[in-house]
């Protein structure tokens, strides 16, 4: 069945819950029909058995109270039997065997008897015998008086049967037409209700690569209308995603063909031996020094890279004290050269530790340390705080100018430092772009803002 195009498995399922219904609702009309019928021949039954019980108990004689007509097969043939079996009284034409076996005259003896079919002799003028299916009831004329006989009355089943049996040819017909019809009618209704799903594979066949094209949604609010929606959100995610690697690459591209250029310029000028030896020292100096701020880029962007893929089960007991006492450990001792102090505060409402990459986490730490280092000013706090929605704030608090109003916004994007010139950057630019992913990769988000009475509050949150 999972093989089946999702159009055929709607049809072939749609026919099979039709098949079912139509043959529960043939079996529920043939039985009212049937039933219908027998409550008829019984109570044409009734009526006669309650005629000649009546005649008897006003005291005539068997003979007397059975109708004199001959009996055929088109009405109702009449037989009173004692208890013993003996048939006392009979209409014309009733074979002489008793209508009813020893077993149904004991139970008629106390209550009504009905036999659905039984075959019943006639006899014609040439006293040839007939048989015929007849439905029967037994009746005792009074079950408080055992000399009081059983009245026993059969009429023929050859009408009713005949009417079962034209209902059982028009179900026989009927029913496979309509579960041929509903089949087709479903392949019709299937095909118009996945009409929307084609028209999106087709367009999607022609989507390659990042494109502003998107998927033709139906104006339905159903679930195909809502599955457009979601491929099209899709879409646009992986084509920002897109054009953020084409921007991350143009911007990394840029950002290594400085300090390769000034390298290589470097090494020509010291290789053409037309500097003395200050010089030349000077121009080794500046090409560690680009060195370095390669070997620096390279390692952030590895960085940034293995933030963004760790999954989950990548992560472990984080315990927050000591992973703020270390990175202060760290950072010390050039916030002590510029005469500041870095010091470590904890909420105590903020949890002993969280799940998540210790390295990860001090990586974010040391960078936002860094950055409150670079561009801000006076005593700086790490601190970690506690938020409602169940997760962990880690900030870094500084007493500096805070973020210019045309970086608010960008603050967080790769290659984005606070220098005008290129030259004069110490960073990479990346530094607070790994704060963002670490903080995404751990189910958390980062952001920067502006202290009461002064300074900077630079955050990411992990877990919850």
């Amino acid at each position: 069945m999972s093989r089946l195009s999702v159009r055929l498995q709607v049809v072939v399922a749609s026919t099979l819950a039709m098949a079912l219904v139509l043959a529960g609702l043939g079996a529920f009309l043939r039985g009212q029909v049937t039933g219908g019928l027998d409550d008829g021949l019984d109570r044409t039954l009734e009526g006669r058995v309650a005629d000649v019980a009546g005649s008897l108990v006003a005291g005539r004689s068997p003979a007397a109270a059975v109708p004199a007509g001959e009996a055929d097969e088109d009405a109702v043939a009449v037989q009173v039997l004692d208890r013993s079996g003996r048939v006392l009284a009979a209409s014309p034409g009733l074979a002489a065997a008793p209508l009813l076996d020893a077993g149904e005259r004991g139970r008629a003896a106390g209550d009504d008897v009905t036999v659905p079919r039984r075959d019943v002799g006639l006899r014609d003028d040439d006293g040839d015998t007939d048989r015929f299916a007849a439905r029967i009831l037994a009746r005792p004329v009074d079950d408080d008086r055992a000399d009081l006989p059983i009245v026993v009355a059969a009429v023929s089943t050859d009408e009713r049967d005949a009417a079962v049996r034209s209902l059982d040819t028009a179900l026989l017909v009927g029913l496979p037409v309509a579960v041929l019809l509903s089949a087709v009618l479903g392949w019709g209704l299937a095909a118009g209700a996945l009409r929307p799903v084609e028209a999106m594979r087709r367009r999607a066949e022609g989507i390659a690569g990042p494109s502003d094209e998107r998927l033709p949604v139906p104006p339905s609010r159903d679930e195909i209308a809502r599955l457009g929606r979601t491929l099209n959100a899709m879409l646009d995610r992986q084509a920002e995603g897109f054009r953020r690697e084409r921007a991350f690459a143009a911007d990394a591209s840029h950002e290594l063909r400085t300090p390769l250029t000034i390298l290589r310029t470097e090494l020509d000028l010291a290789g053409r031996g037309e500097r003395d030896a200050d010089a030349l020292r000077a121009a080794l100096a500046s090409a560690s020094d680009e060195t370095r701020r390669l070997e620096r880029l390279a390692e952030d962007l590895l960085v940034l890279a293995r933030a963004e893929a760790e999954r989950p089960d990548d992560r472990a007991e984080v315990r927050l004290r000591p992973l703020l006492e270390d990175v202060r450990d760290r950072c010390s001792g050039a916030f002590a050269a510029e005469g500041r102090a870095l010091e470590v505060t904890i909420d105590p409402r903020a949890p002993d530790g969280v799940a998540a990459r210790r390295g990860d986490l001090a990586r974010a730490l040391t960078g936002l340390a860094e950055n409150a280092l670079r561009h801000g000013a006076g005593d700086t706090e790490l601190h970690v705080g506690a938020v409602p929605d169940a997760q962990v704030r880690l900030h870094v608090l500084d007493r500096g100018p805070g973020v210019p109003d045309d970086l608010r916004g960008r603050v967080f994007d790769r290659f984005v430092t606070g220098a005008g010139d290129r030259r004069e950057r110490r960073g990479t630019g990346l530094g607070l772009a790994i704060v963002a992913a670490v903080a995404e990769a751990h189910g958390g988000r980062a952001g920067v803002e502006d202290r009461d009475g002064g300074g900077t509050d630079a955050w990411f949150s992990v877990g919850g």
